[in-house]
């Protein structure tokens, strides 16, 4: 699977980017487990980036940019995303009594024959 589609996924149950963006380097995930760096600040160096610390480390984790390995999630992202796939707070919300949208029953469709394909 494509890390960038990994990537993705991981902004749909509810992972930010592991870095700040603007005049301070701030922690802005929220994980204490990752690295935090400003992304408008960084030095690129073989790789290598500068955390809020000005300390060089080899970005490995998912929901960073490049340059990043792009194969790890840290252990509180998975929690985030555990907790999210629990409780389902990906789905729409709707005036049921649980805050779901219920499922409606697959219906078949009609064949619309004047429909072409484009060639």
């Amino acid at each position: 699977m494509s890390p960038i589609l990994i990537h993705e996924l991981g902004h749909f149950l509810g992972l930010p980017h592991t870095f700040s963006v603007g005049e301070n380097c701030a922690d802005n995930d929220g994980f204490l487990d990752t690295e935090s760096y400003n992304d408008d600040n960084k030095k690129v160096n073989f790789n290598f980036k500068t955390n809020c610390e000005g300390e060089f480390f080899f970005a490995t984790n998912i929901m960073d940019y490049w340059p990043s390995v792009w194969n790890s999630f840290s252990l509180e992202q998975v929690v985030k995303v555990r907790s999210t796939l629990e409780g389902g707070d990906f789905l729409p919300e709707s005036s049921s009594p649980d805050l779901r949208i219920n499922p409606q029953p697959w219906t078949r469709g009609v064949f619309n024959k004047t429909i072409e394909p484009i060639n």
